[in-house]
């Protein structure tokens, strides 16, 4: 403790006498090894002439020691530790060399680059990581040359010879699966990113920088015209809004249409909670509980594609309790499924005792003024304004991967197809869940229809129905060789995410299992209502079915966790189980708390569940799934620095994320979908819920 306290009172004593030093530029100069500026030979660089020129002034700015010059360096990475820890990421001070701005005196402006700089296959051994570390270290220094650039260094597959200390191979495996080593480089805007590369071609490294990752704060570009279209379509919601609002408060009210925008209406309907006999309350909770599961995993997920400074901690809790609370995020949608399922029989039985008969064309249009306009609303300020919502080392990537993306594939979206096609080209990654639960919507008919006249027939073909997908998706599991151990780190560059994505997690029909299980659950619910029957179950029975179901659900999600981290390829059948059985069972488990919820068995979680606050937020829950990963994408590619990650850091993250995500469904919700569902209740001359 004394020791600490008298090294930091030298600390202070040092820097008070240098701050307070004539010579305290020569500490700094000498501090950020401006000394090895002298050694770069420009002519020596293959690089334009106005590169060549602004390089010269920057020396001249080092030697006469202005301000403007030691930033350039200062913005620029050095070599970061904890590099074996996963922290390839040093991005530098975006924001302190994009303020650099000497256009009036020396016609410099800072700009900042992202640079992949690859070692050679040949550097296997253990030594060459000093002989890397020496590279990134010139790097950092020839970055005084000017240009912010962010580079990234990729690390080749086939560097065995670490296996010497299996401590050392773990590491290799987290430096594989993050591939690139990524720093910074400011340097004048005259430097292209051909003469960055070349500058840095001279050090013996290979370069490719991409073109979109060199930025300067003229890059910061006014709104195109696709964005002033967009920007004035809300402009005019927003007109409708007020127009409507106002005739609410002050008008007669005899004109429901003139209301649809009324934003003191459309409040009140999100805040009114009455009861219904005919409410199946509980389901509210439910929808909302696996909402934010899903948000959390999004959150989770994403981060590991992003700065981390312990990112091999990361991928070590895999192994970890805590870890189960992600896996299980997996099923949540499955849970989404099944209420899909149960609400499209139950609703549909309700209505036929109304004596309403389903009119096919209207039962289309309804589910499409329900989803469309939202999602072409969130789909169009994802195309063309999400650009501009932030900035960042790595913001250019918001465009490229994800904007970029949907201005080419919108029209899959548009039409809930996306899950036909790669998910990582389709627009929205997270919206083929949509596209999976419209197709299932439109082949309901095929139920719906005979299960009016044949019930009993019509329950007992679903129940067959969910047989056979069972069996399917297992043999397809098992003859395809199929594997699900993708949160493996060795297997993470075999496993073939597209193929599994495609044959087995957004395939409608292989999902269909749970979305056929609420099928059967909103029948059973509406006849048990309908015959007041009592069913009850004795006392010690209906406790039996609470643990089974209960043990149902947490080894579902252990053995999901366990086939996606842990188990071997070669265990076909388990692999084949887990895709076949797990979510089918699973849903089953839920079915029961949801039954035993609704008729009064468990009044303390039926109580929980259905709280005012639950029934708000599940009106809301269409719209935050929609916004929740735009909104993820944004904090994320907008990041300046590396961020620890840990659990207290994560709920934080979560915090603020989900905070934003219900401020941008409540505005869209007020302003788009409430009237859109008021609109269609007026036109089609139909009540709708």
């Amino acid at each position: 403790m004394c020791s600490s306290y008298i090294i930091s009172l030298l600390l202070l004593v040092v820097i008070g006498n240098a701050v307070s030093n004539p010579d305290y530029d020569d500490l700094l100069y000498s501090l950020l090894e401006i000394p090895l500026m002298k050694q770069v030979n420009i002519p020596d660089f293959n690089v334009s002439i106005e590169c060549k020129a602004h390089i010269s002034l920057l020396k001249e700015g080092l030697k006469n020691d202005e301000i403007w010059s030691y930033k350039m360096l200062d913005a620029s990475s050095k070599l970061q530790s904890g590099i074996l820890e996963g922290n390839t990421y040093d991005l530098g001070a975006f924001d302190e060399c994009l303020a650099i701005d000497r256009r009036s005196e020396q016609g410099i402006l800072g700009k900042y680059c992202l640079a992949a700089i690859s070692l050679e296959k040949k550097n296997h051994s253990l030594t060459t990581v000093t002989n890397i570390k020496e590279k990134l270290m010139m790097r950092s220094e020839q970055g005084i040359l000017g240009k912010y650039c962010l580079a990234a260094i990729s690390l080749e597959k086939k560097n065995n010879s670490f296996t010497t200390a299996t401590n050392i191979k773990e590491k290799l495996l987290i430096l594989q699966l993050r591939q690139h080593f990524y720093s910074a480089l400011c340097v004048p805007d005259a430097c292209t990113k051909s003469d960055v590369e070349e500058i840095l071609h001279s050090m013996s490294l290979n370069v490719d920088i991409e073109k979109t990752m060199c930025q300067t704060k003229d890059d910061l570009s006014y709104f195109d015209t696709n964005a002033v279209i967009v920007l004035c379509l809300l402009g005019t919601v927003l007109l409708l809004v007020t127009i409507s609002t106002a005739y609410d408060s002050i008008g007669k009210k005899d004109n429901p249409l003139f209301m649809a925008f009324s934003v003191l209406r459309n409040g009140k309907k999100l805040i009114s909670t009455p009861e219904n006999p005919n409410e199946i309350s509980c389901l509210a909770g439910v929808r909302v509980i696996c909402l934010f599961l899903i948000t959390f995993s999004h959150i989770y997920l994403q981060q590991t594609n992003f700065p981390l400074i312990n990112f091999a901690e990361l991928y070590r809790s895999r192994g970890a309790p805590f870890f189960l609370f992600i896996s299980s995020s997996q099923l949540t949608v499955d849970v989404f499924l099944l209420l899909s399922g149960l609400m499209i029989s139950y609703l549909f039985l309700l209505s036929s005792i109304k004596g309403h008969r389903l009119n096919i064309p209207l039962f289309y249009l309804h589910r499409i003024l329900r989803l469309s306009p939202l999602s072409i609303t969130v789909m169009a300020i994802y195309m063309f304004l999400m650009k501009y919502m932030g900035s960042g080392p790595l913001w250019p990537r918001c465009y490229e991967m994800e904007a970029k993306v949907c201005e080419i594939t919108w029209w899959k979206t548009l039409f809930y197809i996306q899950n036909f096609f790669c998910l990582f080209q389709t627009c929205l990654l997270h919206s083929w869940y949509l596209a999976v639960d419209m197709q299932l919507y439109i082949l309901s008919p095929l139920l719906l229809i005979p299960l009016k006249k044949f019930p009993r027939t019509t329950i007992f073909v679903t129940c067959g129905l969910i047989a056979c997908n069972v069996i399917i998706n297992f043999w397809r599991a098992w003859t395809l060789n199929m594997n699900t151990n993708y949160l493996r780190i060795d297997k993470y560059y075999s496993f073939n995410f597209s193929d599994h994505y495609l044959r087995y997690y957004i395939n409608a029909f292989a999902r269909a299992a749970p979305w056929l299980i609420g099928f059967v659950l909103g029948y059973v619910i509406f006849q048990k209502k309908q015959n007041q029957t009592n069913t009850s179950f004795k006392k010690g029975t209906d406790t039996l079915l609470w643990l089974i179901s209960l043990f149902i659900i947490f080894l579902s999600i252990v053995l999901l966790n366990y086939a996606s981290v842990s188990l071997e390829e070669t265990n076909v059948i388990i692999h084949a189980l887990k895709m076949s059985v797990i979510r089918p069972i699973f849903s089953i488990a839920i079915c029961w708390v949801i039954y035993s919820c609704h008729f009064q068995r468990s009044e303390m979680l039926n109580w929980f569940l259905s709280l005012p606050l639950f029934k708000i937020l599940s009106k809301l829950s269409y719209c935050s799934y929609l916004v929740h990963y735009p909104v993820i994408g944004i904090v994320f590619y907008s990041t300046r620095v590396s961020e620890y990650s840990s659990l207290l850091q994560l709920f934080i993250n979560f915090s603020g994320i989900m905070a934003l995500t219900q401020s941008a469904a409540l505005l869209l919700s007020l302003c788009i979908e409430f009237p859109m569902l008021e609109i269609e209740k007026v036109l089609l001359k139909r009540k709708t819920d």
